[in-house]
Protein backbone atom coordinates (compact mmCIF):
# COMPACT_ATOMS: atom_id res chain seq x y z
CA UNK A 1 0.00 0.00 0.00
CA UNK A 2 1.33 3.55 -1.00
CA UNK A 3 0.45 6.20 1.88
CA UNK A 4 0.39 9.64 0.43
CA UNK A 5 -0.09 13.21 1.83
CA UNK A 6 -1.67 16.08 -0.13
CA UNK A 7 -1.01 19.69 0.50
CA UNK A 8 -3.05 22.93 -1.01
CA UNK A 9 -4.01 25.84 0.11
CA UNK A 10 -7.39 25.08 -1.02
CA UNK A 11 -9.05 22.42 0.65
CA UNK A 12 -11.02 21.33 -2.21
CA UNK A 13 -7.82 20.31 -4.04
CA UNK A 14 -6.54 18.15 -1.38
CA UNK A 15 -10.18 16.58 -1.57
CA UNK A 16 -9.98 16.22 -5.09
CA UNK A 17 -7.09 14.57 -5.04
CA UNK A 18 -7.89 12.23 -2.03
CA UNK A 19 -10.52 10.68 -4.10
CA UNK A 20 -8.83 10.49 -7.74
CA UNK A 21 -5.76 8.74 -5.79
CA UNK A 22 -7.79 6.33 -3.62
CA UNK A 23 -9.64 4.93 -6.79
CA UNK A 24 -6.73 3.10 -6.77
CA UNK A 25 -6.60 0.06 -4.33
CA UNK A 26 -3.02 0.58 -4.08
CA UNK A 27 -3.03 4.08 -2.45
CA UNK A 28 -4.40 5.13 0.73
CA UNK A 29 -4.18 9.06 1.39
CA UNK A 30 -3.30 9.34 4.69
CA UNK A 31 -3.85 13.44 5.57
CA UNK A 32 -4.32 16.46 3.72
CA UNK A 33 -3.16 19.78 4.51
CA UNK A 34 -3.64 23.33 4.07
CA UNK A 35 -0.30 24.69 4.81
CA UNK A 36 3.82 24.05 4.75
CA UNK A 37 3.63 23.86 8.20
CA UNK A 38 0.61 20.93 8.58
CA UNK A 39 1.97 19.21 5.66
CA UNK A 40 5.43 18.88 7.31
CA UNK A 41 3.47 17.59 10.35
CA UNK A 42 1.56 15.29 8.51
CA UNK A 43 4.67 14.04 7.49
CA UNK A 44 6.60 13.19 10.47
CA UNK A 45 3.58 11.48 11.94
CA UNK A 46 2.56 9.08 9.20
CA UNK A 47 6.11 8.91 7.01
CA UNK A 48 4.22 8.36 3.94
CA UNK A 49 5.83 7.26 0.34
CA UNK A 50 5.29 10.75 -0.94
CA UNK A 51 3.46 14.09 -0.55
CA UNK A 52 1.94 15.82 -3.49
CA UNK A 53 2.73 19.39 -2.46
CA UNK A 54 1.06 23.08 -4.03
CA UNK A 55 3.94 24.84 -6.06
CA UNK A 56 3.22 27.69 -3.74
CA UNK A 57 3.90 25.71 -0.56
CA UNK A 58 7.01 24.33 -2.20
CA UNK A 59 8.62 28.13 -1.97
CA UNK A 60 6.59 29.60 1.18
CA UNK A 61 8.08 32.89 1.82
CA UNK A 62 11.59 32.54 3.02
CA UNK A 63 11.08 28.46 3.87
CA UNK A 64 11.99 25.77 1.61
CA UNK A 65 9.20 23.74 1.11
CA UNK A 66 10.81 20.56 0.39
CA UNK A 67 13.39 20.89 2.48
CA UNK A 68 11.19 21.48 5.41
CA UNK A 69 9.26 18.03 4.29
CA UNK A 70 12.57 16.33 4.00
CA UNK A 71 13.89 17.16 7.58
CA UNK A 72 10.58 15.29 8.57
CA UNK A 73 10.44 12.71 6.76
CA UNK A 74 13.75 11.74 4.88
CA UNK A 75 12.35 8.89 2.33
CA UNK A 76 9.11 10.88 1.23
CA UNK A 77 9.39 11.45 -2.31
CA UNK A 78 8.10 15.30 -2.94
CA UNK A 79 5.80 15.45 -6.33
CA UNK A 80 5.39 19.35 -6.67
CA UNK A 81 2.16 20.33 -8.29
CA UNK A 82 1.85 23.84 -10.34
CA UNK A 83 -0.58 25.27 -11.91
CA UNK A 84 1.64 27.19 -14.41
CA UNK A 85 5.11 25.40 -16.37
CA UNK A 86 6.84 28.84 -14.91
CA UNK A 87 11.07 27.33 -16.23
CA UNK A 88 12.62 29.39 -13.00
CA UNK A 89 9.31 27.10 -10.47
CA UNK A 90 10.97 24.00 -12.13
CA UNK A 91 14.37 24.58 -11.80
CA UNK A 92 14.22 26.05 -8.55
CA UNK A 93 12.01 22.72 -7.63
CA UNK A 94 14.61 20.43 -9.37
CA UNK A 95 17.55 21.52 -7.47
CA UNK A 96 15.44 21.75 -4.30
CA UNK A 97 15.37 17.92 -4.46
CA UNK A 98 11.77 17.43 -5.88
CA UNK A 99 11.36 13.64 -7.12
CA UNK A 100 8.18 14.86 -9.74
CA UNK A 101 6.76 17.87 -11.08
CA UNK A 102 3.43 17.85 -12.46
CA UNK A 103 1.02 20.61 -14.02
CA UNK A 104 -2.48 20.50 -12.43
CA UNK A 105 -3.76 20.22 -15.77
CA UNK A 106 -2.91 16.37 -15.85
CA UNK A 107 -5.88 13.65 -15.95
CA UNK A 108 -6.59 11.59 -12.92
CA UNK A 109 -4.69 8.21 -14.83
CA UNK A 110 -1.98 11.01 -14.73
CA UNK A 111 -1.59 11.55 -11.43
CA UNK A 112 -2.19 7.63 -10.02
CA UNK A 113 0.74 6.41 -12.68
CA UNK A 114 3.17 9.60 -11.58
CA UNK A 115 2.24 8.65 -7.43
CA UNK A 116 3.08 5.04 -8.30
CA UNK A 117 5.96 5.42 -10.96
CA UNK A 118 8.16 7.95 -8.13
CA UNK A 119 7.69 5.90 -5.11
CA UNK A 120 8.94 3.21 -7.90
CA UNK A 121 12.19 5.40 -7.56
CA UNK A 122 11.87 7.43 -11.08
CA UNK A 123 11.93 11.36 -11.68
CA UNK A 124 8.92 12.34 -13.66
CA UNK A 125 8.54 15.74 -14.76
CA UNK A 126 5.22 17.07 -16.93
CA UNK A 127 5.83 16.79 -20.59
CA UNK A 128 4.91 20.75 -20.98
CA UNK A 129 7.08 21.96 -17.96
CA UNK A 130 10.04 19.55 -18.87
CA UNK A 131 9.77 21.20 -22.42
CA UNK A 132 9.91 24.64 -21.23
CA UNK A 133 12.36 24.22 -18.62
CA UNK A 134 14.66 22.48 -21.45
CA UNK A 135 14.05 25.82 -23.55
CA UNK A 136 15.11 27.74 -21.09
CA UNK A 137 18.48 26.13 -20.88
CA UNK A 138 19.18 25.90 -24.28
CA UNK A 139 18.54 29.46 -24.42
CA UNK A 140 20.46 30.98 -21.64
CA UNK A 141 24.04 30.00 -23.37
CA UNK A 142 24.74 27.48 -20.75
CA UNK A 143 27.63 24.84 -21.31
CA UNK A 144 29.21 21.46 -20.05
CA UNK A 145 32.78 23.26 -19.82
CA UNK A 146 33.05 24.09 -16.00
CA UNK A 147 31.98 19.87 -15.13
CA UNK A 148 33.31 18.52 -17.96
CA UNK A 149 36.28 16.90 -15.57
CA UNK A 150 33.92 15.38 -13.33
CA UNK A 151 32.72 13.36 -16.10
CA UNK A 152 34.95 12.95 -18.31
CA UNK A 153 36.37 9.83 -16.80
CA UNK A 154 32.84 8.07 -17.45
CA UNK A 155 31.73 9.35 -20.73
CA UNK A 156 33.50 10.03 -24.23
CA UNK A 157 33.86 13.76 -25.37
CA UNK A 158 31.17 12.24 -28.14
CA UNK A 159 28.48 11.23 -25.00
CA UNK A 160 29.41 14.43 -23.60
CA UNK A 161 28.27 16.32 -26.07
CA UNK A 162 24.38 14.15 -26.60
CA UNK A 163 24.19 14.62 -22.91
CA UNK A 164 24.36 19.04 -23.50
CA UNK A 165 21.51 18.26 -26.42
CA UNK A 166 19.33 16.30 -24.56
CA UNK A 167 19.49 19.22 -22.02
CA UNK A 168 18.62 21.51 -24.61
CA UNK A 169 15.71 19.47 -25.07
CA UNK A 170 16.33 18.01 -28.68
CA UNK A 171 15.31 14.92 -29.92
CA UNK A 172 17.30 12.22 -31.26
CA UNK A 173 16.51 13.30 -34.76
CA UNK A 174 17.88 16.30 -34.14
CA UNK A 175 20.82 15.55 -32.39
CA UNK A 176 21.67 13.16 -35.12
CA UNK A 177 21.87 16.28 -37.92
CA UNK A 178 23.57 18.14 -35.98
CA UNK A 179 26.34 15.51 -35.06
CA UNK A 180 25.89 13.84 -37.92
CA UNK A 181 25.38 10.20 -37.09
CA UNK A 182 22.27 8.35 -37.37
CA UNK A 183 19.62 8.37 -35.34
CA UNK A 184 20.02 4.69 -34.38
CA UNK A 185 23.90 5.57 -32.94
CA UNK A 186 22.23 7.84 -30.98
CA UNK A 187 19.65 6.22 -29.06
CA UNK A 188 22.36 3.37 -28.52
CA UNK A 189 24.75 6.21 -26.93
CA UNK A 190 21.90 7.46 -25.09
CA UNK A 191 21.59 4.26 -23.97
CA UNK A 192 25.25 3.66 -22.84
CA UNK A 193 25.12 6.89 -20.95
CA UNK A 194 21.89 6.10 -19.21
CA UNK A 195 23.87 2.72 -18.32
CA UNK A 196 27.16 4.47 -17.42
CA UNK A 197 25.41 6.61 -14.91
CA UNK A 198 23.05 4.26 -13.44
CA UNK A 199 19.88 6.13 -14.71
CA UNK A 200 16.44 4.83 -16.34
CA UNK A 201 15.19 8.33 -18.57
CA UNK A 202 16.21 11.11 -20.23
CA UNK A 203 13.96 13.37 -17.48
CA UNK A 204 16.59 11.49 -15.05
CA UNK A 205 19.70 12.59 -16.91
CA UNK A 206 18.72 15.78 -17.18
CA UNK A 207 17.53 16.44 -13.38
CA UNK A 208 21.16 14.09 -12.71
CA UNK A 209 22.64 17.03 -14.68
CA UNK A 210 21.44 20.03 -12.57
CA UNK A 211 21.92 18.11 -9.52
CA UNK A 212 25.45 17.51 -10.20
CA UNK A 213 25.73 21.18 -11.86
CA UNK A 214 26.71 19.73 -15.21
CA UNK A 215 24.43 22.75 -15.57
CA UNK A 216 24.05 26.06 -13.58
Amino acid sequence: MIHVVTADNRRIVCEGMKLILESDSGIQVVGGASSLLEASRLCGQFRPDAVLLDAELAVCGDMDGIAVIRAESQQTKVIVLSDGKDEEHVLRAIRGGADGYLLKSINAQELVMTVKSTVLGLSVIHREAFISFSRMIGTSGIALSASRTSLESALTPREIDIVQQVIEGKENREIARSLYISEGTVKNAISAILKKLNLKTRIELVVYAIRNHIVA
